[in-house]
């Protein structure tokens, strides 16, 4: 038995709908899996850049701590500086 036009259209539109279908399910599959790699990729790098963070964070404290320290160093040579007994 022959195919006629008819049959064609009919295999056609059911071939159409059937690769929608699995094109719909490829690209929600695909979706999922994007979105789990990226969220896995994303808690990495907090995980690598959290530690970073942290310690230019210590860095930067300590080196306003070291800062007032030195000014406080340079005021007190500067206040001995001009004491009286120190000039001869």
């Amino acid at each position: 038995m022959a195919l006629n036009k008819k049959d064609l259209e009919i295999i056609d539109e059911l071939l159409g709908k059937r690769i929608a279908e699995n094109n719909a399910i490829l690209i929600d599959l695909f979706d999922d899996k994007f979105n789990d790699l990226r969220s896995e990729m994303i808690n990495e790098m907090h995980n690598i850049i959290d530690p970073v963070m942290k310690e230019i964070k210590t860095s930067r404290e300590e080196q306003t701590t070291m800062s007032g320290q030195i000014r406080d160093h340079e005021d007190r040579i500067a206040e001995l500086e001009k004491s009286p007994a120190l000039i001869q």
